[in-house]
C-alpha cells in the first residue's frame, strides 16, 4: 500500500508549483559517472542568459551540511538554490519574504518544516 502512495505522489499528481507541466531539469553526463548530473555554473548563467527558450532558470543542488544546534552537532540534507528559486517556481511563502538578489551576500538558511518542529 506504501508502494501505491509514493508512485501516485511521485508520478501522478502534478508538482505544487505554478505550471508544473513546464518544468524542466537541465542535466549533463560524462564517461565519469553513469548517472545525470548537475550543470557547471557557466553553463547555468549560458542557460539563464537565453530568454527565448525558457521562462526562468534556476540552481539546486542537494547536499549534506553539518549542523549545530546547542551542543549537538548532527549531519542534514540541504538544499542550495539560486536567489531566484521561489519565485520562479511560483511559490509565495507563508510568512516573511522570498530571496532578494542583494540579500544573497550572506547565505541565507530555510529549515524545512520538519527540521524547525524537531528543534521546538
Amino acid at each position: 500500500m506504501k508502494w501505491n502512495f509514493l508512485v501516485d505522489a511521485l508520478l501522478f499528481r502534478p508538482l505544487p508549483v505554478q505550471d508544473p507541466q513546464e518544468l524542466v531539469a537541465l542535466t549533463t553526463s560524462d564517461h565519469h559517472s553513469e548517472y545525470p548530473h548537475g550543470l557547471s555554473y557557466g553553463l547555468f548563467r549560458h542557460f539563464r542568459s537565453l530568454p527565448e527558450a525558457f521562462s526562468d532558470v534556476f540552481a539546486l543542488q542537494i547536499t549534506l551540511l553539518n549542523m549545530r544546534v546547542g551542543e549537538e552537532t548532527r549531519t542534514v540534507i540541504s538544499q542550495v538554490a539560486s536567489a531566484n528559486y521561489f519565485s520562479a517556481l511560483g511559490v509565495h511563502p507563508f510568512l516573511g519574504r522570498l530571496f532578494q538578489l542583494r540579500s544573497m551576500e550572506s547565505t541565507p538558511t530555510i529549515p524545512s518544516h520538519s527540521e524547525s518542529s524537531s528543534r521546538c
